[in-house]
């Protein structure tokens, strides 16, 4: 059995998927390192099957139709057979030299979570991903409690067991790796990040930039709100408690008589701290290891 399994989704990357492969295979040969190469094209419509058909040592999984990133990444992990996974795009924009690298932390500290964060000397990236990403990092940062140097890196190696552990939520989309790091986070799981370069993409990008930054926010949200809900109830429910009590006390020290809005608010504050004690309760008990479809 491998150490590590590198998983390269592929959608029309006849281009590179050789040139990435055969990169994969270099550098973890000359690390020394136990691996295997499971290449999953989703469905392309150019020649990058038959390409990554040729080429030795691979694992090449087909889909019959284009199903998204994430059902690409799925299909890797079910057919991995080693205790780490690596997953990499195909498209040439990652450092691949430094895959041995995030492969060595995970050894070495025995975190189940290492991330290439794009925070490098080279990275290149238009100012419209630029902003996007740093939104998306702030309204992560307000969700986990923590700064997240990369949310959505395609660079990155984890344990199988951790992979595993949030099969039920992983989405079919691009927003896979963003589900992951958040979950991870969220579940106080061990996460390195690890500082790469980042690069111009050979190639078309399948990403749409406005409709995937919104995919995003919610999926962040919505991730966040499954491992911590009390975070969402504490900010409103505090705030409107303590509004209704002092206007309470002052109406009851100024002999004006109780209004109903100031017993109201003061309810509902108190409603929605308890909502979110029970939605973390019900949390913390529910949250157990999904096994794989």
């Amino acid at each position: 059995m491998p150490q590590i399994d590198v998983v390269i989704p592929a959608y029309n990357e006849e281009r590179s998927i050789a040139d990435t492969v055969g990169k994969v295979k270099s550098m973890l040969d000359g690390a020394g390192v136990d691996y295997g190469v499971i290449v999953v094209d989703d469905g392309s419509r150019d020649g990058t099957a038959a390409i990554a058909e040729q080429l030795d040592d691979v694992t090449l999984v087909r889909h019959r139709s284009n199903r998204g990133y994430g059902a690409a990444l799925k299909t890797g992990i079910k057919n991995s057979r080693a205790e780490y996974i690596g997953i990499v795009d195909a498209d040439g924009t990652y450092p691949i030299e430094r895959l041995p690298d995030l492969f060595n932390v995970a050894l070495d500290t025995g975190s189940d979570h290492v991330i290439g964060a794009r925070t490098g000397a080279n990275v290149h990236d238009t100012p419209g991903r630029w902003v996007a990403r740093r939104v998306l990092r702030l309204i992560a940062w307000f969700a986990t409690g923590r700064w997240i140097p990369d949310l959505n890196s395609g660079m990155r190696v984890f344990s199988r067991e951790l992979a595993h552990q949030y099969w039920a939520l992983y989405p079919n989309g691009f927003s896979f790796t963003t589900t992951i790091t958040i979950a991870s986070l969220q579940s106080r799981a061990d996460v390195r990040f690890v500082p790469i370069d980042y690069f111009e993409r050979a190639g078309k990008s399948h990403i749409k930039p406005v409709k995937d930054f919104f995919r995003f926010f919610a999926l962040i949200l919505r991730v966040s709100f499954i491992y911590a809900p009390l975070r969402f109830f504490v900010a409103p429910g505090i705030v409107l408690f303590l509004a209704g009590l002092t206007i309470s006390i002052v109406q009851i020290a100024g002999e004006h008589g109780l209004a109903d809005s100031a017993v109201i608010t003061t309810l509902v504050g108190a409603q929605l701290l308890l909502n979110g004690l029970i939605a973390e309760s019900l949390a913390r008990l529910h949250l157990r290891r999904q096994p794989i479809d």
